[in-house]
């Protein structure tokens, strides 16, 4: 009875060599990758160093993970109530949203539009010297 209970148990584990091997080619790919992403992006990879340092470090604690997220929301709600309130303000004086800043398109306002012609306008003037 004992030899069959055995048989499964070892039969139901995983080959250990296999995934030792496995892990160690995996391990040997993903230096390869981080390496040849340092190389290409020093800048990037000494900021992510410093970054996984500092969490790994202990350094972000909950009142700084708090304030980084207080801030973070603050700057959400802040831009949100603007937009709403610039929504509201066109509408009750009858502009559409093309009137007043860029469309979706990315295209310039018409106050960018004005500044750029009055540029243009000064520069086609003779210079009077």
């Amino acid at each position: 009875m004992q030899g069959h209970a055995n048989a499964r148990t070892t039969s139901a584990e995983p080959d250990h060599e296999d995934l030792e091997t496995r892990a160690k080619a995996g391990a040997a790919e993903a230096r390869i990758v981080i390496e040849n992403f340092a190389r290409a992006n020093p800048r990037t990879a000494v900021a992510v160093a410093v970054g996984v340092g500092f969490v790994l470090g202990g350094g972000l604690t909950p009142r700084l993970l708090f304030g980084i997220g207080a801030l973070a929301a603050r700057n959400l709600a802040r831009d949100y109530a603007k937009n709403q309130i610039g929504s509201m303000t066109r509408s009750a004086l009858g502009l559409s949203d093309d009137d007043d800043e860029a469309g979706a398109d990315g295209g310039e306002s018409r106050a960018d539009a004005d500044d750029r012609r009055r540029v243009q306008a000064q520069r086609e003037r003779p210079s009077q010297a």
